[in-house]
This record gives structure tokens, C-alpha cells and sequence, in this order.
């Protein structure tokens, strides 16, 4: 493994599926592809793509607790409501603190990023890709992720045969493969604090795990991984990172 970072793997089967779908639309415009992917992946086969995306609101870190524990991973700052550690694990991309009764809490310092990826394709191939889907979507790893969990099969419309029906399927699918590989099948949640942004992965429980991507203000992708924390904990967590 890199030690610059983690290559989330979901981040090359997406762009692949991408691709692909670009391929499909360029070559052989006569195949209905966002009809044939909206029957094919119905709500009982992938119902991560048919999520709506919720807005969560999580409050500025004001406790002054005696239990509270501050970190500092890579580059972030950050506190927990927990002060029993029990281990901690560390590798050239992640590290892991467990805590008693069983929770776990893994932040994981992305490399190669969804940007980097669109990069190393021939620039032909490149300004399609942004002019099918949208430079906008394009213009940073925060606003593609935006898109793609912005994105519904339910808004697929059989009888319309557009380049921005095509676009909105496949941004859709590529949404069901990414939320259901991070865990969860009926939630996803954005999110903004005053230093970072992004997206929770499904709902936190006494047992549960959650998956959580977010970015700084220079676009620079983390991912939290929890098990067993709460939710209370988790946005106490959110709330008080701080970049470097």
C-alpha cells in the first residue's frame, strides 16, 4: 500500500463505471442505458440508489468535559466524549482507537482522490466526461460526491432518452455501489461544520458501524469509520476537528 495515503477502492470501481458509461453513450448511442440500468437495478437489487440524501445538523463543540480526550492524527485535531482507550493501532494510512464496551474509532487519510483519477485520463477523454456529467460535478472531490449521493433512480424516467436522464442513472448506480460498500442500504446524511464537510454512511446504534467521508477547505478527503459509537458521540467528534 502507498504510504501517501489509502486508494479507497470504491473510488476506482466508481470511475471505471463511469467510464464505461461514457463509453457506452459515445460509441453506441442507440443503447437505452439509463433504461436498461433503472430496470435492471430495481429498488429490491440495489436500494442504495434510490436514498434520498438528508441534511444533518450538528452544533459547534461547546462541552468542557473532564472525560474528554483530544487526538491529533495526521493532520486534524480532535476531541471524543470518551477517555478510556484501551489500544491504539497505526499504519502509514489509518489508525485505529478502541475503547471500552467495544467501540472502535478508525480514521482513515485518503490518496489518490476521484480528481487525480480524471487526471490521468488523455484530455479528450477527460473534457467528455465533464461535458456528459457536468464541469460543475467536476470541480472538486467534495462537489462529485455531492452529485453522486444527490443523485436518485427514482428521477430516471423510462420514456426520456437525454444525455441528462443517461447521466442521472448512471450517477445513481454508481451512488447504490459506493453506499452499499460503506454499509448501509436506506440512510445518508451531509453534513458541514465550521472546518469540514461530507457525508455519513447509514445510522449509528449501540452496535452499529458507520461510515463517514468528509473534506477539509482544500478538498482533502478523510474517512471515519465507528463501531458502536453513538451518534451523540459522533458529531461531538465532527464538531470538533480542526485541520492543520
Amino acid at each position: 500500500m502507498d504510504k501517501k495515503g489509502f486508494t479507497h477502492p470504491l473510488v476506482i470501481a466508481i470511475g471505471i463505471l463511469l467510464i464505461i458509461g461514457i463509453l457506452l453513450i459515445y460509441f453506441c448511442p442507440s443503447i437505452l442505458t439509463a433504461q436498461y440500468l433503472k430496470i435492471k437495478y430495481s429498488k429490491t437489487k440495489i436500494p442504495a440508489a434510490y436514498i434520498e440524501l438528508v441534511h444533518r445538523d450538528i452544533q459547534p463543540t461547546n462541552i468542557n468535559c473532564k472525560d474528554c480526550r483530544e487526538f491529533s492524527v495526521f493532520n486534524l485535531n480532535f476531541r471524543t466524549l470518551r477517555n478510556d482507550l484501551v489500544e491504539e493501532k497505526a499504519g502509514s494510512f489509518y489508525v485505529t482507537f478502541a475503547f471500552q464496551q467495544e467501540k472502535t474509532l478508525t480514521i482513515i487519510k485518503t490518496g489518490d482522490t476521484m480528481m487525480q483519477l480524471l487526471e490521468i485520463m488523455p484530455q479528450e477523454d477527460r473534457e467528455r466526461v465533464k461535458s456528459f456529467f457536468g464541469k460543475d460535478v467536476y470541480s472538486s472531490n467534495y462537489k462529485y460526491f455531492q452529485a453522486m449521493n444527490n443523485s436518485n433512480l427514482d428521477d430516471v424516467k423510462l420514456l426520456q432518452f437525454s444525455k441528462e436522464n443517461t447521466a442521472k442513472a448512471i450517477m445513481a448506480v454508481a451512488k447504490g455501489i459506493n453506499a452499499t460498500a460503506n454499509g448501509t442500504k436506506d440512510a445518508i446524511y451531509d453534513f458541514e461544520t465550521e472546518n469540514i464537510k461530507g457525508f455519513q454512511y447509514g445510522n449509528s446504534n449501540d452496535k452499529s458501524r458507520v461510515h463517514i467521508q468528509f473534506f477539509d477547505e482544500d478538498d482533502r478527503e478523510y474517512h471515519v469509520l465507528t463501531t458502536g459509537v453513538t451518534q451523540e458521540e459522533i458529531d461531538f467528534i465532527l464538531s470538533s476537528i480542526e485541520v492543520q
